[in-house]
């Protein structure tokens, strides 16, 4: 195996690994529906620094892969003390 092919796994592992990590501690949920030619998705993910905070995200990806479309939002959930 080539010296740039290990790079290759090894940069994808770390891609990988990072993604998981990233989804068990951020990722509130996802959410994918299709309509016709669009694909849905979307998401809500809580703020890296501050747990009270969230964003919400709604992306529309055509067949092309291509983002027609894209809204985000913020929410803040206030603590009840």
């Amino acid at each position: 195996m080539c010296e740039c092919a290990i790079m290759s796994v090894q940069s994808k592992i770390f891609m990988w690994w990072y993604f998981v990590r990233f989804m068990h501690r951020y990722l509130r949920y996802l959410r994918m529906s299709v309509a016709g030619d669009l694909t849905f998705f979307t998401s809500s993910v809580w703020a890296e620094m501050r747990k009270s905070v969230s964003y919400k995200v709604d992306v529309a990806v055509d067949v092309n892969k291509v983002i027609v479309a894209l809204r985000h939002s913020v929410i803040v959930v206030q603590d009840k003390d």
